[in-house]
Formats: C-alpha cells, sequence, structure tokens
C-alpha cells in the first residue's frame, strides 16, 4: 500500500519532522496533534515539516497528505493542445486521490472495532452512574429518635428514622422485614423507614451506637491496678537475666525432668480406659473380661496380677508377640502393652515381673 502518511510522538524539543509520501502542492499536506488540526508550521524543505512550536511530549503528531479532487489540475478544451504534463497531473490527482481513500478504507475496521468498544463504555458508564444515582438516592437523613416509645405515631410515606436506643425493637408493630433473632439494645442504632402503601414501619440497618465498646475501658480506681508494692510479694519479681546467657546455666529437677512421674491407677472395674492413666494395675480375684476404651493413638501399660489363677478374656486384640497373633500365657505377675492404631487394638506381652 502506498504511504499516505507518517507518525510520531512528540518530545517537547524536536521542532522539525519529515514526511516520505509524494504531493502535488503544498496544501496537500496537512498535520493533526492529538487528532486536532494544525496549521502552524512551514515547509523547512519539500519533505520536513518544521513546527512554530514543538509538539508536547507525549503528543501524536500525524502528517498526512489530503489531496485536493474539487477541481481538476487541468481542463481540456475542443481544439486545445493536450499537453503530457497536464495529463500526467491529472491522472496524479486521481491516483493519490485513490491511494488516500484506501488508506482511509482499511482503517475502518478499526475505527469500527474502537467504536464498539467506545459504546460499550458509554454503556458501562450510563449503568455506574444509574447505581451512583441510586445510591446517592439511598444516602438519605435519618431522623433520631431516642427510643422505641418515641417512634412517630403519625408517619408519612418516605419518613426515615434512627432509633438510637432499639431496646424492645423486636416487639414493635407494625414492623417488616426485622432479622430472625434479633434483640433491641441500648447499645445499638436501628434505621427504620415508613411507607404509607402498607401503612408499616421497614427494616433498614442497624449500627452499634460506639464502635469503640467492645475495648477494655478504665471503669476502676487508679489504687487498684497494679503497684510497685507488689512486685515480689503478690506478682513476682521478673529476672532480666533469665536466659543467663552469659553464665553457665543451671536447673531444677523439675526443669530437667528429673522429678517426673506416672501416678499407677488401680483399675477397679474392666474397661482399660487411658483417661485413668497410662500405667493401670488389676489384681484378680476370679475371672475377667476386658473391655477396650482406647481411641486411636492412645497406650495403656497393664500390670496384672492373677493371671495364671483366673480366666482372662481380652478384648479384640492384635498381639504382635508369641510368634504370632496370639494371646500371652500369662503368670502371676505380668506387663502388658496395649494401644491403638485407627481402629486396631494391638497388643505385645512384655513379660513377668515375679
Amino acid at each position: 500500500m502506498a504511504t499516505v502518511e507518517n507518525t510520531y510522538t512528540g518530545n517537547g524539543s524536536t521542532t522539525n519532522y519529515t514526511f516520505t509520501f509524494e504531493y502535488l502542492e503544498q496544501a496537500d499536506v496537512k498535520v493533526t496533534l492529538d487528532g486536532t488540526a494544525t496549521s502552524a508550521f512551514t515547509f523547512a524543505n519539500a519533505t520536513t515539516l518544521s513546527f512554530n512550536t514543538a509538539p508536547g511530549s507525549g503528543v501524536a503528531i500525524r502528517i498526512y497528505r489530503d489531496t485536493d479532487v474539487d477541481v481538476l489540475k487541468a481542463t481540456f478544451f475542443p481544439g486545445s493542445a493536450i499537453k503530457a504534463e497536464d495529463l500526467n497531473n491529472n491522472f496524479t490527482q486521481n491516483n493519490f486521490s485513490a491511494q488516500e481513500s484506501k488508506s482511509l478504507a482499511s482503517q475502518a475496521p478499526t475505527a469500527l472495532a474502537n467504536s464498539v468498544t467506545a459504546i460499550a463504555t458509554a454503556n458501562q458508564a450510563s449503568i455506574d452512574a444509574s447505581a451512583a444515582l441510586t445510591a446517592v438516592i439511598a444516602a438519605v437523613a435519618y431522623a433520631p429518635v431516642a427510643n422505641v416509645a418515641a417512634i412517630p405515631g403519625s408517619p408519612v410515606d418516605g419518613d426515615y428514622i434512627e432509633i438510637l436506643n432499639s431496646t424492645g425493637i423486636e416487639s414493635f408493630s407494625p414492623l417488616a422485614g426485622l432479622p430472625v433473632g434479633f434483640v433491641g439494645d441500648s447499645g445499638l442504632s436501628v434505621r427504620l423507614n415508613y411507607t404509607s402503601s402498607g401503612s408499616t414501619w421497614n427494616w433498614v440497618d442497624y449500627t452499634a451506637n460506639d464502635a469503640d465498646a467492645r475495648y477494655l475501658k478504665q471503669t476502676t480506681a487508679a489504687s487498684t491496678y497494679l503497684a510497685t508494692s507488689t512486685i515480689g510479694t503478690t506478682v513476682q519479681a521478673y529476672d532480666v537475666d533469665t536466659a543467663k546467657l552469659d553464665v553457665a546455666q543451671t536447673f531444677t529437677a523439675q526443669q530437667t525432668f528429673g522429678e517426673l512421674k506416672e501416678t499407677v491407677y488401680t483399675l477397679s472395674g474392666t474397661a482399660i480406659d487411658p483417661a485413668n492413666g497410662s500405667i493401670q494395675s488389676k489384681v484378680l480375684s476370679g475371672a475377667v473380661t476386658f473391655t477396650d476404651s482406647l481411641e486411636a493413638g492412645q497406650t495403656v501399660v497393664l500390670m496384672l496380677e492373677g493371671g495364671a489363677t483366673y480366666t482372662v478374656t481380652w478384648p479384640t486384640i492384635t498381639w504382635v508377640t508369641n510368634g504370632g497373633n496370639v494371646a500371652p500365657t500369662l503368670t502371676a505377675k505380668d506387663t502388658i502393652v496395649l494401644w491403638k492404631v485407627s481402629t486396631t487394638l494391638y497388643g505385645a506381652y512384655v513379660g513377668s515381673y515375679v
């Protein structure tokens, strides 16, 4: 496609810009800055324009040809001489005009797409404007009302009120739209509006009167607060060198777990329940059937006496000792470990502690 325009972007300092297309007359060379036509330029030479003022930074510069086709370059009369130059000028005039029309036609799809986008943008702007208008209309002024008893008895359509103490609003009538379970309170403000069509007040919303009420406030005398005299008595002093990183560290027996102990629970019933402790003992006085109360991840050590004398019936246990899934043969005193993985109870015979 023949070149009919050149485009640039201004930088605020350059005044001269060249162009590469042919033209018949200087008047056919046109310029727009950011889409606005301008004639504030001169020809520095046949293919260079010099602007009177340098186009600003970021300004879109378009130098283009718009051939004048209102009048033919040459007109012929009967009997007049026909010059090759005149014919060429007429054909060039028509050719340039055709090139410019073709260039404009090639831009039509882009222009159409831009116009569709512009329409969509305009439609969205209209929607946004309508929403904004609705929000403005909704931002009405609410007349303050002290309490539920002060709600106007003869309201008119479009009245908006804000009840500063909403205690008892749940029992007020006529009221439409009250949220299920809502109970009024002196710390809550409730907004209502009145519609004559339904002869009723309508729920709008509610807010806390004091948004900071949830924070602790000082309600007692300062003397009741922590005083210096209580340090070391009511409150023990804090050692700023607690970590003692500058000296060799020492610990008590409790800190080193030297006195960590587990109380042995004497099992009176038959339920092996970890809630009673992780070590349990049972002295048999007759046949017994144990039940499983363990949950997944729990372990119990059972110290059993009399297993060789009395019959012991176990719950469902997967034994992992004695050469396979076989219940142990009990002696006078035995230690057995029971633990549960998921829903499976496992057992291991540790041995006799006679």
